[in-house]
C-alpha cells in the first residue's frame, strides 16, 4: 500500500477523549448497528460508542465500500479516500 493515496488531515484535529463503560445498553446499540447495516462486531461496538460520545466523524483505516461507510448516525471519513 503506498501512502500517496492516503487522505490529508489537518497537523492538529481536535480531540475529545472519553471513556465509556461497557453497558447495555451500549450492546444493544451495536447490535442494533449491525443488524441495519451489515457491520462486523467490532466496527459495530466502535460505531456505537462514537455515537454515544457525540463524536462529530468517525475516521477509520477501513477503504470506502465498507459496511460501516453507510452508517448515517455518525459522519465517517476514510483515511484512504475521500467520501466525496
Amino acid at each position: 500500500m503506498s501512502a500517496d493515496h492516503l487522505v490529508h488531515l489537518p497537523d492538529e484535529l481536535p480531540v475529545r477523549a472519553e471513556h465509556h463503560l461497557w453497558s447495555i445498553s451500549l450492546v444493544d446499540s451495536a447490535k442494533l448497528l449491525a443488524q441495519d447495516y451489515g457491520l462486523a462486531a467490532m466496527d459495530a461496538i466502535h460505531l456505537a460508542v462514537a455515537i454515544a460520545a457525540q463524536a462529530d466523524v468517525f475516521i477509520s483505516g477501513e477503504r470506502l465500500g465498507k459496511p460501516l461507510f453507510r452508517v448515517r448516525e455518525i459522519a465517517t471519513q476514510s483515511l484512504w479516500e475521500t467520501n466525496a
